[in-house]
């Protein structure tokens, strides 16, 4: 069985052994082509999310078996410098 977890910019999301990766790709894929849309994603622990899906927008799904060893905060450390919490978004 996989494990599949989708990174956005904001939050982490492990979804349902239920939903399938490659069809949650190609959603993602076609929302993004459209202009952006909701995409609804099916959660672990049973709830479901919607996820806004734009151009520009940095989503990644991560899949891999559930014996594997799921990557170190210090691999995901990185990201950390790029988040500006003073960025003006001119809203």
């Amino acid at each position: 069985m996989n494990v599949v977890n989708v990174h956005t910019d904001n939050a982490d999301y492990l979804l349902s052994d239920q939903q399938d990766s490659s069809e949650l790709r190609g959603s993602i894929v076609d929302a993004v082509r459209n202009g952006g849309d909701f995409v609804r994603l099916d959660l672990a622990n049973g709830a479901e999310a919607f996820l806004l899906c734009s151009p520009g927008a940095a989503i990644t799904v991560v899949s891999r078996a559930e014996d594997e060893q799921a990557p170190t905060e210090a691999a995901d450390s990185r990201r950390a410098d790029l988040f500006d919490p003073v960025f003006d978004f001119g809203l």
